[in-house]
């Protein structure tokens, strides 16, 4: 489970995507000082969502990575932030409307301290979970609570100073798959089971009632920086990686990336 060494490459003049590519974009959070103005860009929802919170920093991060979302997909999209529009799947998971996405974009979106991580594909689901490392959680006794006996097993036979890290990059494991399915909490993390071992690639090692599953996802760990842990999943298929680093100041027309695949795809 490994996290990935590739590096968070520049922001790209030019990116041309199709199913074959996976593109996990890492956002800074918390770095803007007042940013009241980008409020504007999200929908009632968004913002009926973000006034819940009642710590003003954990608004600000759901404002701003829900903004950040806007921006990303509308390079995809071609069209303004503002004006991407989301419907929920049969599970509840967000997805583009339809009449909007000519190019079957998939993505999902996660937070945790001061990043954010989207995914971004074409044609295939796709969940992305990230945590921040925190050396106060008793991480033996929730494996215990939520993990399948097989993956407690496995985390009590690591050496000691391994297993917290082990514990993070495993949850972020599966909390990525219940993403990538859309089911979220109605789907018991206990009744599936994902690499533990840190010399282990990451990846699905069973699901109850379902022997198929294994061969349907891949799984992929990765780092926004040291103190945080990611997991991206998507259905099987080539497909290549791309970590992007996202600019705020970057504009939706000047410097824009031209996207090229998804409406040619489309056109055919």
């Amino acid at each position: 489970m490994t996290p990935s060494s590739e590096p968070w490459r520049p922001f790209p003049p030019l990116i041309s995507r199709s199913a074959e590519y996976i593109d996990l974009w890492r956002v800074r959070l918390g770095t803007l000082g007042s940013h009241e103005h980008f409020r504007s860009i999200l929908d009632p929802q968004e913002l009926e969502r973000a006034n819940r919170f009642r710590f003003p920093h954990l608004r600000d991060n759901f404002v701003l990575s829900h903004v950040a979302l806007r921006k990303i997909l509308a390079r995809y999209l071609e069209i303004p932030p503002q004006d991407v529009r989301f419907d929920l799947g049969k599970h509840g998971k967000p997805e583009i409307r339809g009449s909007l996405n000519y190019g079957r974009v998939q993505f999902n979106l996660s937070h945790s301290g001061d990043w954010a991580v989207v995914a971004i594909t074409q044609g295939r689901e796709v969940g992305v979970d990230i945590e921040t490392f925190r050396s106060d959680v008793n991480h033996l006794e929730l494996a215990r609570n939520y993990f399948s006996e097989r993956e407690c097993q496995s985390l009590l036979a690591l050496p000691a100073d391994k297993q917290a890290r082990a514990f993070f990059v495993c949850w972020t494991q599966k909390e990525a798959f219940l993403k990538a399915l859309g089911d979220g909490l109605s789907y018991p993390l206990s009744q599936f089971s994902v690499t533990v071992s840190p010399d282990e690639a990451s990846g699905l090692q069973h699901v109850d009632n379902d022997p198929t599953a294994v061969s349907r996802w891949n799984f992929a760990s990765f780092q926004p920086d040291g103190n945080h842990y990611g997991t991206v999943v998507y259905e099987k298929g080539h497909c290549e990686l791309n970590q992007w680093d996202w600019r705020w100041d970057y504009g939706l027309e000047e410097n824009a990336v031209r996207v090229e695949g998804f409406r040619a795809a489309e056109e055919k």
